[in-house]
């Protein structure tokens, strides 16, 4: 459970930096939903979004001790705030899940899962397409992609255009309230 300071410091980072699509962290409930979807024993998790670790950390928690996560973050505090996490399977990329390279997508290839939360008001309806395909690439065969956002599910319609079957939960035990959607890799 993250501290008030560790709250208020996401909430001052979200003021500066308007990409940053949530004004606080992920709620335990919304990383106890995100945790319950994915795969038992993965050997790679993508993570898009992870702002200040919350999922990434619960992720870690319960990662086999030789598997990977690899988490893609823009800001720059939020990037400094997860180099400092002190695990050899976590390695962090400073920039959008939209600008990744071939090359990066080629390292997350055979992904068990993509998490992702990401301001999908702030993406145009192309980079949101790219998101999603990049993210089906690189998912393994029965890979899940799950996307968690506060505010909004524009996410859902290139989800379903990609994946074939998705569903959609909703948290409402978060600052403010979340979608999950959750498809799998057939």
């Amino acid at each position: 459970m993250e501290s008030p300071i560790e709250r208020m410091r996401f909430f001052k980072n979200a003021l500066r930096d308007h990409k940053v699509g949530a004004i606080t962290m992920s709620s335990g409930y919304v990383v106890a939903d995100v945790l319950r979807r994915l795969p038992e024993n993965p050997r790679l998790i993508v993570e898009y979004g992870p702002g200040e670790g919350a999922i990434t950390r619960a992720i870690l928690r319960m990662l086999p001790p030789d598997a990977r996560l690899m988490a893609v973050e823009p800001n720059k505090e939020f990037f400094a705030t997860l180099q400092k996490i002190a695990d050899h399977r976590l390695t962090v990329l400073s920039k959008t899940a939209q600008d990744l390279s071939p090359k990066e997508l080629l390292l997350m290839k055979g992904a068990d899962a993509v998490v992702a939360s990401l301001p999908s008001f702030y993406l145009s309806k192309e980079e949101r397409r790219k998101v999603v395909a990049d993210a089906y690439a690189m998912l393994a065969h029965g890979g899940v992609f799950i996307f968690s956002h506060q505010y909004s599910w524009l996410m859902r319609r290139p989800i379903l255009e990609r994946f074939p079957k998705v569903s959609l939960s909703f948290e409402p035990r978060n600052l403010f309230p979340c979608f999950i959607l959750t498809a799998q890799k057939s």
